[in-house]
């Protein structure tokens, strides 16, 4: 597994949404290690879609914090999933 950590969270995490540089966002991303199981798009419609050869496409590459989608990213096979800081660019984990 990628290393992220879920512990149980009502949606939208309050303490993550705003920063010094404003509302904070995540950038998500799936990359070419996708192996097309549909758990994305399946488990977070809102944040997931497949395309006509039914490869996983992000909604919108820049979401505000979630705790339901790093728990999605997590359950990614093939860890295909990344979501990271838009301002900081490094990788978002349930720890932070």
């Amino acid at each position: 597994m990628s290393g992220r950590q879920r512990t149980a969270g009502p949606g939208p995490d309050t303490a993550r949404t705003t920063g010094a540089a404003g509302p904070q966002q995540w950038r998500v991303t799936v990359d070419r290690a996708c192996r097309r199981t549909g758990i994305c798009t399946a488990s977070a419609p809102r944040y997931f879609t497949a395309d006509e050869q039914n490869r996983t496409r992000v909604v919108s590459e820049l979401v505000a914090p979630d705790e339901d989608l790093l728990a999605v990213a997590e359950s990614c096979p093939a860890e295909a999933i990344s979501v990271t800081d838009r301002h900081t660019g490094l990788p978002v984990t349930d720890d932070d």
